[in-house]
Formats: structure tokens, C-alpha cells, sequence
């Protein structure tokens, strides 16, 4: 572990944005890490069990990163012993560099209580994502910048802000609710309407609650 970290402390002058993967829990696709070395000023860790071991074509990718890019091989098993080292490891980056971008790689909801903790006061610093294409900014299409996603996702933004202030008091009342009412106005798949609801918390346009419950006000200011 202090290898790791020695490892990290070392190379947080050139990235400003880290993805932790939780391999037990999620197996990245090797075609999205190369795309991710491209976008650039990423730093990656693979926390890895020892027994699940990592597939040849993701370590060949891996490598690509040189020294942008990091593995936490877990030789002892245990309950919730990759949760505890990842976020042990997040709170290591954000203690060297608190403005770092940090995303999770995982469908374990047990980090969403660490990242919605953390959020509140720093406005929308953590992420977890399903898969690596859900990274806010991605690069969908060859030739398209991440600037050009920015613009598309602003523009749903804004399309949505219309339908909602036309609900007046019916407007969705949870997280859920609301994702599910962007998917359908906007015809969009489940994680890009929840990158759109990410972005309307950004923009200070929603909050959201301990229970998940949706709040209006700003938006109707």
C-alpha cells in the first residue's frame, strides 16, 4: 500500500481527475480504457482481489497509462474489504489535492452515502458510474469533443427546466421519479438522464435530500 501511494503522490501535478475501479464489482470494457487514455490527465486504480485476478487484454490497456495508473491487489479476503480500501485510497487523493474530479467504478451502493456526504459541501466533486462511457464530459463518438457532450448535456438541461416549470405542484417528488420523467421526455437511456439531473445539482438548479426527495426552489426562483 505505501508503494501505491508513494506511486500516486507522484504523479497528482499532472491529472485532475481520478477513476477507482472496484474490480470485484464491476468489469471495466478495455475498448472504454483506451478511450479514457486519450481523454487524458486521468489517473486509474485497480483495486483488485487477489483471487479474481485481472483478464490479459485489460492489463495490456492498463500499461498503456504507464505511470498514470496504479493496482491494489487484496491478498486477504474479507466483507466489505475492497469498499474500505478504495475509500481509503480516495481519501488519500483528496487529502494531497482536494479539487481532484473522483469517480467510482462500481454498482455497489454503499460508496453513495461516502459520495453524497462529501458533495454537499463540495458541490459535485464525486461520481460513481456504472461503466467508464458514463464519465461526465466522454468522448461518445470519434471527432467529438468533450466540449461538444458539455453543450448537448446543457442543452437537455434546459429542455427539462421548460417541461418542469410548465408541472407546476406535480412536478416528480424523488430521484427516481425525476430520472425517470428525463428518460422519457428527453429519450434518453437511465444514465443519461441521471447525467442530467448530476448536472441540474451543478447548476444549483435542484437539490436533493438525505431520503432522496427532490427540492424546487432555485429552479423556481
Amino acid at each position: 500500500m505505501k508503494e501505491l501511494l508513494a506511486g500516486i503522490a507522484g504523479n497528482l501535478a499532472d491529472i485532475d481527475s481520478v477513476l477507482l475501479v472496484d474490480y470485484e464489482n464491476v468489469k471495466p470494457d478495455h475498448q472504454e480504457l483506451a478511450r479514457l487514455r486519450e481523454m487524458g490527465r486521468f489517473y486509474l486504480v485497480f483495486i483488485v482481489p487477489e483471487s479474481v485476478g485481472l483478464k490479459a487484454i485489460l492489463v495490456n490497456e492498463i500499461q498503456k497509462f504507464g505511470s498514470s495508473a496504479s493496482y491494489c491487489l487484496l491478498r486477504q479476503a474479507g466483507h466489505n474489504n475492497l469498499d474500505f480500501h478504495l475509500v481509503f485510497i480516495l481519501g488519500y487523493f483528496l487529502a494531497r489535492q482536494p479539487d481532484l474530479k473522483c469517480y467510482i467504478l462500481s454498482q455497489d451502493t454503499d460508496y453513495d452515502h461516502v459520495i453524497r456526504s462529501w458533495n454537499e459541501d463540495k458541490n459535485e466533486q464525486l461520481w460513481k458510474v456504472r461503466k467508464i462511457s458514463d464519465i461526465p464530459g466522454w468522448k461518445w463518438e470519434k471527432g467529438e469533443s468533450s466540449e461538444d457532450m458539455v453543450s448537448i448535456e446543457n442543452g437537455k438541461v434546459n429542455d427539462l427546466v421548460v417541461f418542469l416549470k410548465k408541472l407546476n405542484g406535480n412536478r416528480p417528488a424523488s430521484v427516481n421519479t425525476l430520472t425517470s420523467t428525463a428518460m422519457r421526455i428527453l429519450s434518453l437511456p437511465e444514465e443519461k438522464a441521471s447525467e442530467v439531473l448530476r448536472l441540474m445539482r451543478a447548476k444549483k438548479l435542484i437539490s436533493v435530500t438525505e431520503n432522496s426527495r427532490i427540492s424546487y426552489s432555485a429552479l423556481l426562483q
